[in-house]
């Protein structure tokens, strides 16, 4: 079975469905946090075909994604000390998101050493 390589446009395209999620998610409630985009279904480029452009744009992406559940955590903190939700809950959100942030960090990183051993 081929793999197909997606197109920088498609990586492109799905940058900025993430980061329009994430600025609506900010702008359209601030008493809520809400949660990141699931990071497997964030497509991530294969190292063993693409090119310079597609891993800088995916290497952006991954990059605001970490920083969008950094800012979700920060927020989770805020909404724990006005008490609008429990400690528990807020511990259980914030590691979900840094798991999810390290182990998008870690398949990226994976393919950007596979393409840096290919070029």
């Amino acid at each position: 079975m081929q793999k197909q390589t997606i197109s920088s446009f498609r990586y492109a395209e799905h940058y900025l469905r993430i980061l329009a999620i994430i600025i609506i998610s900010f702008i359209s409630n601030a008493h809520a946090c809400e949660e990141l985009p699931n990071p497997r279904e964030f497509p991530l480029a294969d190292g063993k075909t693409a090119t310079s452009d597609e891993m800088r744009i995916n290497n952006k992406a991954v990059n605001d994604y970490v920083a969008a559940g950094k800012a979700f955590i920060e927020c989770l903190e805020g909404l724990v000390e006005s008490k609008e939700i429990d400690g528990y809950q807020a511990r259980k959100l914030r590691n979900k998101t840094i798991d999810d942030m390290e182990r998008l960090a870690a398949l990226f990183n994976r393919q950007l050493r596979i393409f840096k051993r290919r070029n």
